[in-house]
């Protein structure tokens, strides 16, 4: 009987401790000490992703080159009062319209460094940089 309850009791403590939440991915990830520049961090994902459809006469913001800082910062895309509620920020984290407009998976644009350079490009004052 005592062997039965110690296996018993040896099982359940293995289950317990086995047991763990899944993890849920933050809406907010925490920024980075690194500053974040617009034309090395940020722009070459949106040129290799993104302008494809977001450029001059297709799909809103133009994200190319010249033009992304000016088209995210007159669109009210980035609102660096509160950089998590950004549009821009929100767009990427969520999949966006892009579900709609692109028919295969483009890894770069979920990765979560991408995702949180861009955060943290807009808690850095969202500069031209």
């Amino acid at each position: 009987m005592k062997n039965k309850l110690l296996i018993i009791l040896i099982f359940l403590s293995v289950a317990i401790v086995s047991c763990t939440d899944d993890a849920v991915k933050p809406a907010v990830l925490p920024a980075s000490t690194k500053t974040i520049l617009l034309s090395a961090d940020i722009q070459p994902v949106f040129t290799t992703n993104c302008v494809g459809c977001h450029s001059t006469g297709g799909i809103a913001p133009d994200l190319d080159t010249t033009l992304s800082y000016n088209a995210l910062t007159t669109g009210n895309y980035i609102s660096t009062s509160s950089p998590s509620s950004s549009i821009l920020y929100q767009e990427i984290i969520s999949g966006g319209g892009m579900n709609k407009h692109v028919t295969s998976p483009t890894p770069p644009i979920q990765a979560s460094t991408f995702i949180s350079n861009v955060l943290t490009w807009i808690q850095q004052g969202a500069k031209n940089n």
